[in-house]
């Protein structure tokens, strides 16, 4: 298959469909692992708030 010439055209190779080079699995297990750190993050950070503002609630004074 002959690449475009029309440069707005141009779509770089891929590999087959339904399959990911080398590199884009890396990227994606990366991304994937720093997703699952960010939400235990935020998980921890919504408890904390919430305990934090059990301390602000005049009723549980």
């Amino acid at each position: 298959m002959k690449p475009a010439t029309n440069p707005r055209r141009f779509t770089p190779p891929v590999a087959a469909a339904g399959e990911l080079a080398a590199t884009e699995r890396a990227e994606l297990d990366r991304l994937r692992k720093e997703n699952k750190e960010l939400r235990q993050a935020n998980d921890i950070l919504k408890l904390a708030s919430a305990f934090f503002a059990q301390g602000l609630d005049p009723r549980h004074r």
